[in-house]
């Protein structure tokens, strides 16, 4: 219940903020444990995983630092990735977030049905879609919010066939 609770009290404060689509709200940055914050979203994404055969797991890397960022933002940030990879897969898969010290990166591997290159040359374009009802907000958003921490990212499908989100 607390979770639900606190996803609740992120959501008012995300939407609250970013109510002007065309403008991202500011990040607010505060230091945050970045494998804390992953296991509260995989606890909120569980249930549409679970209803969809879905396994989702996540490998901590305990040596992964604190870093500052805007919680809320990047939050609706990683859910807006875990969604969209939900959705590849529909029924039946696997995503894995692996965070990784060394290297400094999050990673959020799926099995679904993977991203032409011609699609992946369009992602991050404003209101392209590839999904029949989307609107093509969703990875502008995360594309703003990465770019407003400076954060480096890739999306695209590999030769094994998993698609990797990595920031």
């Amino acid at each position: 219940m607390q979770i639900c609770v606190e996803r609740c009290y992120g959501m008012s404060h995300f939407i609250t903020n970013f109510a002007d689509v065309v403008k991202i709200p500011d990040a607010d940055r505060v230091v945050v444990d970045v494998n804390n914050l992953i296991v509260s979203i995989i606890r909120f994404m569980e249930v549409m995983c679970l209803t969809r055969n879905i396994k989702l797991t996540f490998h901590a890397d305990e040596k992964m630092q604190p870093i500052s960022l805007d919680a809320s933002l990047f939050e609706q940030t990683l859910l807006n990735i875990i969604k969209n990879s939900v959705e590849s897969i529909n029924e039946g898969g696997e995503i894995i977030l692996t965070t990784d010290a060394e290297l400094g990166t999050l990673e959020i591997a799926d099995n679904g049905k993977g991203i032409s290159k011609d699609v992946e040359q369009k992602l991050f374009s404003p209101f392209f879609s590839n999904k029949p009802k989307g609107q093509g907000i969703g990875l502008l958003f995360v594309r703003e919010v990465l770019s407003q921490h400076s954060f480096r990212y890739s999306l695209q499908t590999y030769a094994d066939e998993w698609t990797r989100f990595i920031i």
